[in-house]
């Protein structure tokens, strides 16, 4: 990945403790930018960049250093820095980085940014959080908002992360996965609780939004699942897993959305169940994204249309799993 940042933004999609007369006073300023435009930062020209990741009003990105930098709009605290309501972030663009070896004694390796929040994941597996914490999206046992980055309340060690709108998805060293933040679509299926090895029930009481991390279990109690690759949208998760008893690999979603192909309406999946495919998912070492460029290393995508509420059409696309780039 390059080192020069380039910004396309079609939209901005609401301000967090707004008053209505600011907020309409910032609107009439915003502008749509419909091309590429040069991104100036104060990452040194001898470093790369490794995650980069944009939220609904701020982006970031983590260099090889393990240095994490961060702009855009911080009216919740999404940038890591004190929020200051005063603020116009697109009139004047604010910077923010710092160090993760230094302040919490390991480098960045990846940044995941959610609507108002952000998630780093550390090369000792931990994950620090900050931002928009109302739906228990900082993982940190509670439901509040915290500028100031911490770690996310876990002993696991992750080596991936994903967030989206408000929720974060997280996998394992050993192949398991973890969820917390908005759960009103069943995204985190923490309702299933092990009593053993071999019994599994449902809680009656459902909860819309996790604060801790909560693993998520699958409904093939007996197989020795192990997750390779996970990925997520605003109201569903999916991960590319591995069995003893299965051959190759298999796709698994759950959560609320089109669960195949054939689904003419999205439905509600509180537990992650196999995706029926008519082809077989290849692993590789390294899952490369999406690309049509001529020669280029090609993904597995797969399309499921259907209507939403309101009677609209929309699209949603998962291309997460490829092969590895000759």
């Amino acid at each position: 990945m390059t080192g020069t940042l380039s910004l396309n933004c079609s939209s901005f999609q609401g301000y967090s403790k707004y008053d209505a007369e600011k907020l309409e006073s910032e609107v009439k300023n915003l502008e749509i930018v419909k091309t590429l435009s040069k991104i100036k930062t104060s990452k040194p020209t001898s470093s790369q960049i490794v995650s980069l990741s944009a939220g609904r009003q701020h982006f970031g990105f983590v260099t090889d250093t393990g240095k994490v930098h961060l702009m855009g709009s911080n009216r919740s605290g999404q940038c890591g820095r004190r929020v200051n309501m005063d603020e116009i972030s697109f009139d004047r663009p604010f910077e923010f980085s710092f160090d993760t070896s230094v302040r919490f004694g390991s480098p960045a390796v990846k940044i995941s940014c959610a609507f108002d929040s952000t998630l780093i994941l550390l090369e000792n597996g931990k994950v620090i959080s900050f931002g928009n914490g109302w739906d228990g999206q900082l993982g940190r046992g509670d439901f509040v908002s915290d500028h100031s980055p911490d770690f996310v309340d876990c002993e696991e060690r992750f080596v991936d992360i994903e967030s989206c709108a408000d929720w974060t998805l997280a996998k394992t060293e050993d192949g398991r996965i973890f969820g917390w933040g908005n759960n009103e679509y069943h995204q985190i299926s923490c309702n299933i609780i092990k009593l053993s090895i071999f019994y599994y029930f449902f809680l009656a009481q459902e909860v819309d939004r996790i604060g801790k991390p909560q693993e998520i279990l699958f409904d093939e109690f007996f197989e020795n699942i192990k997750v390779l690759k996970i990925a997520c949208t605003s109201s569903q998760g999916f991960a590319l897993v591995a069995s003893d008893v299965k051959s190759g690999t298999a796709l698994y979603s759950w959560g609320y959305g089109f669960h195949n192909e054939i689904s003419s309406e999205p439905i509600s999946r509180k537990y992650p169940q196999e995706v029926s495919l008519d082809v077989n998912l290849k692993v590789n070492h390294e899952y490369l994204p999406l690309t049509d460029r001529p020669n280029s290393s090609i993904t597995i995508e797969y399309i499921w249309r259907g209507k939403c509420s309101g009677n609209s059409h929309r699209r949603q696309r998962a291309s997460y799993f490829g092969k590895k780039r000759e």
